[in-house]
């Protein structure tokens, strides 16, 4: 009999050791957007308790056609159990944009207070790096500058926007660099940011009490989530 409480209390010793060091752990996202000349390419990586969940989604290619953007789109889940990857490509127009929209617009009236519960978590939110860099010409000295400025206070005021809801821990690099001899864009921006696992759970556990409060809250939530 105590050699048989002797091992309970070791392994719930254990699960607690490792709840906490997972919740002691990090969420760690990144992101990358490239924009030359025709060409773009998009990457988020998510990056979880210490490498043991990985997922990432790369976007390697848009174009706009018959008013759609169709993109191709690479998955790649890993965890302790295995690795899943898949491809496709998608088109995304306006009645897809619409649908999101009416779909997002009924979560928001079937969720307690959604935005304070958003306003909140996006505050445990860490922007760790932040780099922005952009090359522009409009073949014109004059419409050069003019865009270089436009360029510049948009770059600015969406970083000011992000830091009214994140916070952030590092000098944010922006730049906007004029070419005055051709006409040319190009813009690459990268970001990391960081969010303890533990609040992550928590703040999970603190949305499903809010769409409890709304009558029919968890299978509208179900319905949508399990058509998209």
């Amino acid at each position: 009999m105590l050699h048989t409480g002797w091992i309970v209390w070791t392994a719930a010793g254990l699960f607690f050791m490792l709840l906490i060091v997972a919740a002691s752990s990090e969420i760690v996202f990144t992101s990358q957007f490239l924009r030359k000349s025709d060409n773009d390419h998009f990457v988020v990586r998510i990056h979880a308790l210490y490498g043991m969940i990985n997922y990432k989604l790369e976007i390697p290619l848009f174009r706009f056609k018959e008013g759609n953007i169709e993109f191709l789109q690479e998955k790649r889940n890993s965890y302790m159990i295995g690795e899943n990857k898949n491809k496709g490509e998608h088109k995304v127009g306006v009645e897809t944009v619409m649908r999101k929209l009416d779909e997002a617009r009924t979560l928001l009236r079937y969720t307690d207070h959604f935005t304070v519960w958003l306003r909140k978590t996006l505050s445990h939110v860490r922007i760790a790096s932040w780099e922005w860099n952009t090359t522009v010409g409009a073949g014109d000295a004059v419409w050069t500058a003019m865009t270089t400025g436009m360029l510049w206070s948009a770059q600015t005021a969406l970083l000011g926007v992000l830091s009214q809801f994140m916070r952030l821990t590092v000098e944010p690099q922006t730049r906007v660099q004029p070419l005055y001899n051709q006409t040319y864009f190009s813009t690459e921006w990268s970001c990391i940011a960081k969010m303890s696992f533990g609040y992550a759970i928590l703040a999970g556990l603190k949305l499903l009490v809010r769409i409890k409060k709304v009558k029919g809250g968890f299978t509208v939530w179900q319905n949508i989530l399990f058509k998209a």
